[in-house]
């Protein structure tokens, strides 16, 4: 059947029919599928940005009546255009139908493109296991635009197609591993997956959680519109059945989340975020391979796609990683040839300087000041109870946990020889780590972790806690929860275990 090469005028609404068959090329391209391609995650980058959208152009390519190959690109200036939403994904190509790419389609597709006049065209992050993506370089080339290619980073990948057990058993040193973690988060509660998807139980349903779990992460919050995108894209996800979103608990408070999409053959590990106060358990670990799990339950993927990157988990769990390539097409005899590699060096080093400045904004975070308080034991009996606790390694998991720290080992490197923890209450209200006492008799108050509700009158805590402890303490108190397991105060994320 005859192909057509043409340039769509603008983006399809969600009831078009073009959006439909948009969105079922990804699936028909076997372990080629991916999310990036769709018409969904488009759309989801143009609701977060709307402004973007007068300079989307879509050369596609139609059999007949039937689309079967699309490329979105953002018209920038000087006749420059790129891949449509580079600052949000981490993969390039064109949605193509079928599992095997064909020449004559690409041709057209480059045809399309050259027909607009550009003078040049980036596509970085194109997978250089696709076989389309050399049929494209060609095609460009045949075009008339000159075309170079270099390596970039690389995917990461793990080949599946195999039923839980089998695929499970290849990754045993790490199942192992989420096992002993589980166990061990257990000791502070029952640990419960919920997870969301489809009509019943719609994944955005559930973003918020994954929202402020975000937040509480080491990433801290999202950018708004990085929110929006993501937010949106769980919607659309959710309408062709894509999304979903599990979240792993601990004694009922969320511990970590993570995000799938299923796309035909492929399934996408695409966030896993978790509370850094639970970091001493490893809930990050445990909710991927939960999740991971549950991808295999209904039917096992042939592919499994950690997406593009470097990091503990994907290290372990994805083994194949081939490269990912930039391509940058000029047209020949245009000044832009030349010009074209300082660009792409500059636009470069500038990304990266932007990556530094936002890991520096986060880490300065404000302390809150702190006041000197003191408090004498009293004669009448104190109106909280307070009782030195017994530290054992159930204990000392749940005050790594209070605390923010990432092991038990972290947290013992903040204690000093002398201190004790004592509870205030009954059940407690609040932790306090009590040092020794110093040349002026006091025993300072190191820490304070508030379990129910934070403290009104500080120097009626510190009274009952003299009294209990039979000596007078002091206090360099802070007023606001702190960051960090050297903070002064802070709000246990747990409810007490008990002990």
């Amino acid at each position: 059947m005859h192909l057509a090469a043409r340039l769509i005028e603008r983006m399809p609404g969600a009831d078009d029919p073009l959006a439909r068959a948009w969105d079922a090329l990804p699936p028909s391209r076997g372990v080629q599928a991916d999310l990036y391609d769709s018409w969904s995650w488009l759309r989801a980058w143009l609701d977060a940005a709307p402004e973007v959208e007068p300079a989307l152009r879509l050369p596609a390519v139609f059999e007949g009546e039937r689309l079967v190959a699309v490329l979105p690109l953002v018209a920038r200036r000087s006749g420059r255009w790129e891949a449509a939403g580079l600052d949000f994904r981490p993969r390039v190509r064109a949605a193509l139908a079928g599992e095997s790419p064909r020449r004559e389609v690409l041709e057209a597709l480059a045809e399309a493109v050259a027909s607009t006049g550009i003078r040049e065209l980036d596509l970085p992050l194109l997978p250089e296991r696709d076989p389309a993506t050399p049929l494209l370089a060609r095609a460009l080339e045949a075009a008339g635009f000159s075309v170079r290619l270099r390596p970039g980073t690389a995917e990461c990948l793990a080949p599946a197609g195999e039923p839980w057990d089998r695929f499970r058993r290849r990754f045993r040193k790490y199942e192992r591993t989420v096992k002993n973690f589980s166990n061990k988060a257990a000791r502070l509660g029952p640990l419960a997956v919920d997870s969301f998807g489809g009509r019943a139980r719609p994944a955005s349903a559930a973003f918020h959680v994954y929202r402020e779990l975000h937040a509480r992460g080491w990433k801290g919050p999202l950018h708004p519109i990085t929110a929006r995108h993501r937010e949106a894209l769980l919607a659309w996800g959710d309408r062709r059945g894509w999304s979903r979103l599990h979240v792993l608990r601990v004694a009922g408070v969320p511990a970590a989340a993570i995000i799938w999409f299923r796309v035909g053959e492929v399934a996408v590990a695409y966030s896993t975020v978790y509370d850094r106060r639970l970091a001493a358990l490893s809930a990050g670990t445990i909710v991927m391979w939960r999740g991971l799990e549950s991808e295999f339950a209904a039917s096992p993927p042939a592919l499994v796609d950690y997406l593009p990157g470097r990091g503990p988990q994907k290290d372990q769990l994805g083994p194949e990683r081939p490269r990912l390539l930039t391509l940058c097409a000029t047209r020949r005899r245009s000044v832009a040839r030349l010009v074209a590699p300082v660009r792409h060096a500059a636009s470069r080093a500038a990304a990266s300087a932007r990556r530094r400045l936002r890991r520096r904004r986060r880490a300065a975070v404000a302390r809150p000041p702190g006041r000197r308080l003191r408090a004498q034991p009293a004669a009448a009996p104190a109106r909280r109870t307070a009782r030195r606790l017994e530290i054992d390694s159930r204990l000392e998991l749940y005050l790594a946990t209070a605390v923010g720290a990432t092991s038990v080992a972290r947290l013992r490197a903040t204690w000093t020889p002398g201190d004790e923890w004592w509870a205030l209450g009954e059940p407690p209200e609040a932790l306090a780590r009590v040092g020794a006492p110093g040349q002026n008799g006091h025993r300072p108050v190191r820490q304070v972790v508030v379990l129910r509700g934070l403290p009104g009158d500080p120097t009626r805590w510190l009274a009952d806690l003299a009294t209990a402890c039979g000596q007078p303490v002091e206090a360099n108190w802070a007023d606001g929860p702190g960051s960090g397991p050297e903070a002064f105060l802070h709000e246990a994320p747990l409810p007490w275990p008990g002990g």
